[in-house]
């Protein structure tokens, strides 16, 4: 008599499968070949005429039964063949039939993310002045963002008034930790081509919420894609 093993039945008795890539805290991310996305509830937050929504769902996919199954944590990410991403809530491994089962919320529409951003860092080289000239690189490109105006704050500079403008970024998944090392010096470009000096970075610990830079406006700087 043949033992009951359904660990292998996912990918021939399933419906709809994709390609997903999971993001998980100081790894790197993982491809996934077949995952199955249940039906998206979407729901208004609060009061605001169909603007704050929120969209849960919930992802299956094979646990490998030849590697060590290690749970991914609450806050990390799926990015699915449309490029959203959704941060998993809570999840379970279904033992009998192998598989992860993660509820997932997709932060980027109830934040209304509607900007595309570009992350450049600077390194630097001194010139034969002593003079330290900033190379721009780029990080990230077209990530998924909301630039939200903060404030206005005029000072005095060089006997000039001056207005500095700061603003809110918020962006549709955390970044990794490298990049906001001490010492380390990020720009952000929207899509406007506005440019920002980053100055902060918030929320990076909650997963119920989009983490957000802070920063304030710059002038223009070159740099190659």
């Amino acid at each position: 008599m043949l033992a009951f093993d359904p660990r292998d039945d996912f990918g021939t008795i399933v419906d709809g499968l994709e390609p997903i890539t999971l993001r998980m805290t100081g790894e790197s991310p993982v491809s996934v070949p077949l995952a199955h996305r249940n039906q998206i509830s979407t729901e208004e937050v609060e009061a605001s005429n169909g603007q704050l929504k929120q969209s849960d769902t919930v992802w299956q996919w094979p646990a490998d039964p030849a590697q060590p199954l290690v749970k991914p944590p609450l806050g990390s990410t799926i990015r699915d063949q449309h490029l959203t991403v959704w941060t998993i809530l809570a999840i379970r491994l279904q033992v009998m039939s192998h598989k992860w089962e993660a509820v997932c919320r997709d932060l980027a529409i109830e934040a209304g993310l509607n900007n595309a951003i570009t992350i450049l860092q600077a390194t630097y080289t001194r010139d034969n002045s002593g003079e330290a000239i900033a190379t721009w690189t780029v990080l990230s490109s077209g990530l998924r963002a909301r630039v939200q105006p903060v404030d206005s704050e005029a000072e005095v500079l060089h006997g000039a008034d001056q207005v500095t403008a700061e603003a809110r970024i918020l962006v549709e998944e955390p970044l990794p930790a490298a990049w906001l090392a001490g010492g380390v010096h990020l720009r952000v470009v929207d899509a406007s081509g506005n440019h920002y000096t980053v100055t902060g970075y918030e929320q990076s610990e909650r997963i119920d919420v989009l983490p957000a830079l802070l920063a304030v406006a710059a002038d223009a700087v070159e740099y190659e894609d």
